[in-house]
């Protein structure tokens, strides 16, 4: 029998609930509790109205023994995330995990837990469902974003509303979050966005990868490039030898320990259940007695385009899919940039972001902003003022941002900007490894006598030379330093290394910072032929099982690799092909910061979520005729419950000497201030941008809607920096409509790039002019 109690706004009033209506329940031990024990838990299941989602949500409530009878004592809470074709009070049917109270899950469950701690756990409903829609079992609205409701905001929410109707322990330490299954994805991916809020968090058999965010621009959310969200939260993993999962949580595996030290996963001999609640939630207590510290210097990534984390507002005009990244944010400044996927995707230039600061600083002082983008070189110094609390805005675009917050005559501000392997492509097992290293001056003073050293974090990896010294870095300059330290991975199956950078100077000052570098060893397990796809039309793997016949790459379709032409590398193995995930450092692949990735999702065929990826690499247009290219390669292969990842090396060589490929278009968007925007690439570069935009009486007819067709006209777009361009040079092309009367359009693109190959496409969506006269 499930409760039902409707609590009003006085919900500590709920010992007089309880008593008043459900004397005879407590009387029924079967109803709430074990009849072997003597303590009463409360488990309550109710609701609230959301503002957030303007509507009612329910949730079930554990209240352990003596809650209403001692109004001063607190304590603390665990919210849970349910999993597919749950709900809040417990299974959909028959189920495949019950883990709430009297036997479920062995007794190992969670009114026994409220038994033997002193916490409350608030179990959270993900129904997505709607009145008048089909029958929705997916909750939490990820894997395939179904409509606005976005559960990590609603989570806020939620929090502050136990929070106040509740006896709970109102402080980040102690408040956690689980999760089983899609719960256990929510739980991770709520404690990365809430690090604030949160000191722990337990995920149960949670899936690594979902289509999450936004309905109108959703994101690929993987949680294996989420490592650095969770600074200041203890992360915990439970999974079971049967789980069908488990081969992807091995991958996370492979990532997690080697760059997170508060990182702990549990295998159990069981499958897809809340295989050992009792250890995580105790787990969990113990992190509310001793939590990790509170980070003085943080990173987060987030998907939405305006978010809070650690006391920073940030907002932004993001309309499409991608990931805002902050870096070594602390007292002297911040990283960021806006990229369209994980962890190289292409940088946003078009994104303006502003960040409002806690109050940190002095009230109303002169502060010095230098600002280093990376991407371009540029350096920039301004003063702004704090406000009267002691806050300062800052405005970047969504490239790479170095960005150094000083007192007028303040320290030298030292940030690394990348180290890279020197002697040979990539990092590499058993090989002795050189290291370059770049660092910015984002500071007010030069940065003088510089000791720079590198350590491992794991004993992985031996670093062999690591120590360096930089007479001088001044304010707004770059320094590279060549081989300045030299490294030995001593295990083949590392595939991630941490390493930390210490500098210092004679004055005291100390800057640290960690880089992390993917392992790439030479393995030959590829079996099968290299084919070039460079715009064939090719019948390929899809979904892992099914396959697609399309044209594959972009360029003049003979099979070899020219100057110019966008190639998919594909494996050819037992007679079918499979579309690769190509990495090269090559200076001759993707110029102009191009960087083009797909992914292949296998929900349909593992009902589990993640995507296999492959990528597209650019040649450049001065890539010399018969230039071999080395890169490395990585496909998979499916195997229920499995997916079998092959890698290796292969060279390719690029042909002949002239580009004859046509520019290539990527997104078009209208924005809110009637400004045009259009991406698109080109190995040579783009010259010329122009769009016909042609009226569309069909599309324009709307019942009771009148108004009188216009004529053509075409709009020519530039990439300078002016006339609604954000950012010159980035391959986005803006130009904005004036004097137009609102109507429905259809677009017709024509791209020419600096050789004159010229490209004619229709865009194919309608584009919507409002009334501009």
């Amino acid at each position: 029998m499930d409760f039902l109690i409707v609590i009003n706004k006085n919900v500590r009033s709920i010992s007089l609930v309880i008593i008043l209506v459900f004397g005879v329940a407590f009387a029924l031990q079967s109803q709430v509790m074990s009849s072997a024990s003597k303590k009463r838990v409360a488990v309550i299941d109710t609701f609230h109205y959301s503002k957030t989602f303007g509507d009612i949500r329910k949730y079930r409530i554990f209240l352990p023994s003596g809650y209403d009878q001692d109004s001063e004592k607190r304590y603390p809470v665990i919210y849970f995330f349910h999993g597919w074709a749950q709900r809040y009070f417990g299974e959909m049917g028959i189920g495949y995990s019950h883990y709430d109270r009297l036997d479920d899950n062995g007794g190992d469950n969670m009114e026994a837990f409220v038994k033997k701690r002193d916490v409350i756990i608030v179990k959270i409903d993900g129904s997505n469902q709607f009145p008048s829609g089909p029958l929705n079992l997916t909750p939490w609205n990820i894997g395939t974003v179904k409509s606005f409701r976005q559960f990590p905001i609603y989570f806020e929410e939620l929090v502050d509303f136990i929070d106040q109707g509740y006896l709970t322990i109102s402080d980040r330490q102690y408040r956690a979050v689980s999760g089983l299954s899609m719960g256990g994805f929510m739980s991770f991916w709520v404690s990365g966005k809430y690090p604030h809020l949160l000191s722990s968090v337990g995920n149960f058999c949670g899936s690594l990868e979902f289509m999450v965010g936004p309905y109108e621009f959703p994101v690929e959310y993987n949680h294996i490039n989420m490592h650095d969200n969770y600074e200041g939260v203890n992360v915990r993993m439970h999974y079971g030898t049967e789980d069908r999962l488990r081969y992807y949580h091995q991958d996370l595996n492979k990532i997690w320990p080697q760059v997170m030290d508060h990182y702990h996963c549990q295998i159990y001999e069981a499958s897809h259940i809340t295989c050992g609640m009792g250890d995580m939630f105790e787990s969990i207590y113990q992190s509310f007695i001793n939590p990790l510290p509170v980070p003085t210097n943080w990173h987060h990534i987030d998907v939405y385009p305006s978010f809070d984390i650690w006391g920073y507002e940030v907002s932004s005009d993001r309309i499409r899919s991608g990931f805002t990244i902050f870096k070594n944010v602390n007292k002297r400044g911040f990283n960021s940039a806006v990229r369209g996927f994980l962890p190289d995707g292409e940088l946003m230039s078009e994104v303006d972001l502003s960040i409002r600061t806690p109050a940190i600083y002095k009230a109303n002082t002169e502060y010095s902003i230098c600002d280093h983008n990376a991407r371009t070189g540029d350096y920039i110094v301004y003063t702004t003022t704090s406000d009267s609390d002691g806050i300062i805005t800052i405005d970047v675009d969504g490239n790479e941002h170095y960005v150094g917050i000083n007192e007028i005559s303040d320290d030298p501000n030292i940030s690394l900007l990348s180290l890279q392997t020197d002697n040979i492509d990539w990092l590499q097992f058993g090989r002795d490894v050189d290291l370059s290293i770049k660092l910015v001056n984002k500071g007010q003073l030069t940065g003088r006598n510089l000791d720079l050293e590198l350590s491992s974090l794991r004993s992985t990896v031996e670093v062999k030379k690591s120590h360096t010294f930089l007479s001088q870095i001044k304010p707004g300059h770059v320094a590279e330093e060549r081989a300045a330290f030299t490294i030995h991975i001593e295990s083949d199956t590392v595939e991630i290394v941490r390493l930390l950078i210490t500098v210092s100077d004679p004055n005291g000052n100390i800057w640290k910072d960690h880089y992390d570098l993917r392992v790439r060893n030479d393995e030959d397990n590829l079996e099968g032929e290299l084919v070039v796809a460079d715009g064939q039309v090719l019948t390929v793997v899809s979904e892992a099982v099914d396959s697609v016949t399309e044209i594959i790459g972009v360029g003049n379709g003979d099979g070899i690799a020219n100057p110019g032409e966008s190639i998919v590398l594909l494996i050819r193995n037992k007679g079918k092909l499979y579309r690769t995930n190509a990495f090269t450092t090559d200076e001759y692949i993707n110029p102009n910061f191009i960087s083009l990735r797909t992914s292949d999702s296998w929900a349909n065929y593992d009902h589990i979520g993640p995507s296999a990826k492959f990528t597209t690499p650019v040649i450049g247009s001065d890539c010399p005729d018969g230039k071999e290219i080395l890169f490395w390669l990585e496909y998979w292969l499916p195997n229920v419950p499995a997916h079998i990842i092959k890698r290796g090396v292969v060279k390719v060589k690029v042909e002949g000497n002239l580009d004859e490929t046509a520019p290539v278009f990527k997104w078009l968007q209208v924005k809110n201030d009637q400004s045009i925007e259009l991406a698109a690439y080109d190995a040579a570069g783009i010259k010329e941008v122009k769009i016909k935009m042609i009226p569309d009486k069909e599309a324009s007819t709307i019942r009771y809607v009148r108004w009188d067709m216009p004529e053509s006209f075409e709009l020519k777009l530039n990439d300078q920096g002016f006339n609604a361009d954000n950012f010159g040079g980035d391959s986005i092309f803006s130009g904005r409509i004036r004097g137009r009367a609102s109507y429905v359009y259809r677009a017709e693109i024509t791209l020419t790039d600096v050789l004159g190959n010229t490209v004619t496409q229709e865009y194919d969506k309608t584009i919507f002019i409002q009334d501009l006269r």
